[in-house]
């Protein structure tokens, strides 16, 4: 994928983000601060923040799966080369407790929107980390979005799923949201 094309399915990507009714209602959304092959949020962390939200990116502690802190951002401005060289919250940012996330944008190398499942860099940081939000909101919905550029998106007998793969509630790509079919 060109770069040229990457910016436009990011940029289409988060003007169908910054619409959609399951985040304009929320409070407090987990980003991802984008790698080269994911699509680019930073635009969303900066007019989400201006617009009064909590916004939260993960920083990993440690090295053991899921153990994504979420810690909440005022800017791109306060992100920093962390784990493996991804940018994550620096060690200023307030760390905020799970049950306060009520929705998730997860990354990941492919996704069958279809089903809602994904597949990650096998380490089980998200299944792990969704699992632990949605146990500390007590029954209270956990939306899990995927953001993905249509070339990530895959036939479901394309993705194979293991007993810990956690899936998705929807996914958006350039092309707008697309629900599991459940």
């Amino acid at each position: 994928m060109s770069p040229e094309a990457r910016d436009q399915q990011s940029r289409d990507i988060c003007s169908h983000l910054a619409t959609l009714p399951e985040i304009v209602t929320a409070r407090c959304l987990m980003l991802y601060a984008a790698l080269p092959l994911e699509p680019d949020l930073d635009s969303l962390i900066t007019h989400w923040t201006e617009a009064g939200k909590w916004v939260v990116l993960p920083r990993i502690e440690g090295t053991a799966p899921g153990h994504i802190e979420p810690v909440r951002v005022r800017g791109p401005e306060d992100l920093v080369a962390g784990y493996q060289g991804i940018r994550e919250p620096g060690e200023s940012c307030q760390r905020i407790p799970l049950a306060g996330i009520e929705l998730v944008l997860v990354p990941g190398l492919g996704f069958a929107p279809e089903t809602g499942a994904r597949i990650g860099k096998g380490r089980g940081h998200y299944d792990t980390f969704l699992t632990a939000c949605e146990r500390a909101r007590q029954g209270q919905p956990l939306r899990a979005l995927g953001v993905a550029f249509h070339e990530q998106c895959l036939a479901p007998d394309e993705l194979p799923l293991e007993p810990h793969d956690r899936l998705l509630t929807g996914v958006v790509t350039a092309g707008g949201l697309t629900l599991p079919r459940r």
